[in-house]
């Protein structure tokens, strides 16, 4: 499967640079505006390593019935692709096979990058189909099979006897989280902060300045889940310090508000994060209680 780009189309885009990503809609992504996107180097004579990234999705998608999930490849020895996705997207030929999830225009042209796996090969795909799907679920609102859901458990429903919880530590509510759970929760966070930070460390700075402090925390909370999902990749389960140290990171990033000083593109990404960051605090509780 291809994606199609029209001389005319790609000539008006490049000449309004991201002039059309300039007003996003708030709220949800219509899943048709969303498109699972495969890089790779010649639409000629297609790379055995795409070949096998683009059957292993379809087969997901068929499997789990993704059918409002949209697919489609660019290459980079087609010079109108290869322009789209170096200057617009982002992608790189030296990185190898990319797979991306990125938003389209009302004319169907991709005009920024949500997230993207790069240089790609079946384990890899494996690692981070998860995140993939789960971006493209958070942002269109479109629920994810129950195989692919994070699995948490529920304590019973008789009141539990209460503990004291320690100082300035968030309290948890009534959610247990399981070793999957917490992953799912880390990589997410770790998604959606750099994905902000990315776009928020190139934006202009306001007129007043009121964005430095904003910025400069969203700098901090993204290292911390970065240095957090590291962790949790390593093999350890519930890395209480890291987990702690994003819990702190992600106070002081509310605290900077975000609601108000981020770009205004950005703002409708505050409620997802907010929410993120309090399953974090929950973890944490959860984490001390041990």
């Amino acid at each position: 499967m291809s994606t199609t780009i029209s001389r005319t189309f790609l000539t008006l885009f490049l000449a309004l640079g991201l002039a059309n990503s300039a007003v996003l809609a708030q709220g949800p992504v219509a899943a048709n505006k969303l498109l699972l996107l495969v890089a790779g180097p010649s639409g000629d004579r297609i790379d055995p390593q795409e070949k096998a990234v683009v059957d292993h999705l379809n087969g997901l998608r068929k499997e789990y019935d993704f059918s409002q999930l949209q697919m489609g490849t660019m290459h980079y020895d087609r010079p109108q692709e290869a322009a789209l996705l170096t200057q617009v997207l982002g992608f790189s030929p030296q990185k190898g096979i990319t797979v991306g999830l990125v938003q389209l225009s009302d004319q169907g042209i991709p005009t920024r990058t949500l997230y993207k796996v790069e240089s790609v090969n079946q384990t890899k795909l494996l690692a981070a189909q998860n995140d993939l799907l789960s971006r493209w679920s958070h942002t269109t609102g479109q629920p994810l099979p129950v195989e692919l859901r994070p699995k948490v458990s529920t304590p019973p429903t008789s009141p539990p006897v209460a503990q004291p919880q320690p100082q300035n530590q968030p309290v948890t509510g009534g959610t247990i989280y399981t070793e999957e759970g917490i992953r799912y929760v880390i990589g997410t966070l770790d998604d959606e902060v750099a994905a902000m930070w990315a776009q928020l460390r190139n934006a202009p700075l306001r007129e007043d300045g009121n964005d430095v402090t904003l910025r400069e925390e969203t700098k901090a909370l993204s290292e911390a889940t970065a240095a957090l999902r590291a962790k949790s990749q390593s093999g350890v389960i519930l890395p209480l310090e890291e987990v702690l140290a994003v819990a702190r990171a992600g106070r002081a990033w509310t605290a900077a508000e975000p609601q108000y000083f981020l770009p205004v593109p950005l703002r409708q990404e505050v409620k997802l994060l907010t929410e993120l960051l309090r399953m974090i605090d929950e973890i944490a509780a959860q984490g001390t209680k041990r």
